[in-house]
């Protein structure tokens, strides 16, 4: 009997690491997904702001 049970403990280990790797992988592919979401919008601010400045001082590049 404490064979059985030594093996069930084990079984029920391997089966929390498991789970827990599975999470793990699934918020590391949020944070890429994130990741990628926050550098579009920080590119996409750039362009904003510099078209912002060229149209507010459409001569500045000629002087």
């Amino acid at each position: 009997m404490p064979q059985k049970e030594k093996r069930m403990f084990i079984d029920m280990v391997g089966r929390l690491s498991w789970e827990t790797q599975l999470h793990l992988d699934e918020r590391h592919h949020h944070f890429y997904v994130n990741k990628i979401i926050i550098l579009i919008i920080s590119a996409l601010l750039i362009v904003i702001a510099a078209v912002n400045v060229y149209l507010k001082f459409p001569n500045f590049l000629e002087q």
